[in-house]
């Protein structure tokens, strides 16, 4: 007979790629007592075909979870498009979002997305952008001062990495590809009209990070409708938190989005405790990618409280079933503890995470 449990898929990126060189470095040992309880027994299921950097990450962990979804690019910007604008885009697009970019010797970091830009400065850029790439038929424009797109006279095959992944990291060898377009020499046309801007010469003088550059990736074809819907929507009622994210995951499923509910999250899951949900809690990724160990021990507390509480709650009453992604190749399932266990010290997320590290493809 099949199980009439709620099925509960909690996505958290960052939550424990960290923790052993924090111990090592720092002696950091995050508290979580709530996740310690519910993970005092658990088995780990790792994809070791999930471990690079246009396969990992929370965008890519959450499509990996649709039957339909067998691409390898992500359609992020059609259903990211179609989440904040509510209409569907009748031409291709590319997610072309506002960055800063530091330059050493040997590597170009991508440091940070720029979020404080006003409606003028967007205007101005856009203006800037698209009277120069009028003759490519390249057109850009905003959907959100920090959410940008790129709209394609057709549809072309690129390989990229989502802007999620590439924050920190050395983007030397990450940059979008095109068999059909030499999307390196447009790379280098826009960082050369931004840096000379009016815009980014005001920040400088402000001391602001400049937009030296757009992130361009998520490109992919959507789903086929009629496939997902026999396979995703019968099952899966709602997507909460994510933001922009899970919003577009939500469209893309065909079911509902909500967002969390800050201090008064244990009220939301215990509402929607009777559906199949994603959730997605990623308010640990900045903190953990700038080495912010108490703000990063704050917002896990948060999680743990608010989430994780009544989560273990609904779950020790076998009310649901849990599995929880840390958006790096690596599932975690909480099993059920023989009473001749309940004596033991219940794991930290450090030995959790240091377990993920001998099977490998976790942290």
């Amino acid at each position: 007979m099949p199980s009439l449990k709620a099925s509960v898929h909690l996505f958290i990126p960052h939550l424990l790629q960290h923790l052993i060189l924090w111990d090592k470095d720092f002696l950091f040992q995050a508290e979580a007592p709530h996740f310690s309880q519910l993970l005092r027994q658990y088995s780990l299921r790792v994809d070791s075909s999930r471990t690079g950097p246009d396969q990992i990450g929370l965008s890519n962990s959450l499509f990996a979870q649709v039957p339909a979804y067998n691409q390898s690019e992500l359609p992020m910007a059609y259903y990211r498009y179609l989440a904040q604008c509510e209409r569907i885009s009748e031409s291709p697009l590319l997610c072309a979002d506002p960055v800063h970019l530091e330059a050493g010797l040997n590597d170009i970091i991508l440091t940070q997305t720029i979020s404080d830009l006003s409606d003028d400065d967007v205007q101005q850029l856009m203006s800037l952008l698209n009277q120069h790439f009028e003759q490519d038929n390249l057109f850009f424009f905003s959907a959100s001062n920090q959410q940008w797109y790129l709209r394609l006279p057709e549809y072309e095959v690129i390989s990229s990495v989502p802007l999620e992944n590439a924050l920190q990291q050395n983007i030397v060898k990450t940059k979008s590809l095109s068999g059909s377009r030499n999307w390196q020499v447009i790379q280098n046309e826009i960082q050369m009209l931004l840096h000379g801007s009016e815009v980014n010469q005001r920040r400088e003088s402000a001391g602001l990070p400049t937009v030296n550059s757009v992130w361009l990736w998520g490109g992919g074809k959507p789903l086929q409708e009629k496939q997902l819907v026999q396979k995703t929507q019968a099952t899966l009622k709602q997507v909460i938190g994510g933001d922009t994210i899970g919003m577009a995951v939500a469209k893309a499923l065909e079911c509902d989005w909500q967002a969390l509910a800050g201090n008064r999250n244990d009220e939301l899951i215990e509402d929607v405790i009777d559906d199949n949900c994603f959730i997605i809690f990623d308010q640990l990724a900045q903190p953990a990618m700038n080495n912010q160990h108490n703000e990063f021990q704050a917002a896990l507390s948060k999680i743990d409280q608010t989430i994780i509480k009544p989560l273990l709650q609904q779950w020790q009453n076998n009310k649901i079933d849990l599995v929880i992604n840390t958006c790096d190749g690596c599932q975690i399932h909480p099993q059920r503890v023989p009473v001749w266990k309940l004596w033991q010290k219940p794991p930290s997320l450090l030995d959790v995470a240091q377990k993920g590290e001998k099977v490998g493809g976790c942290t």
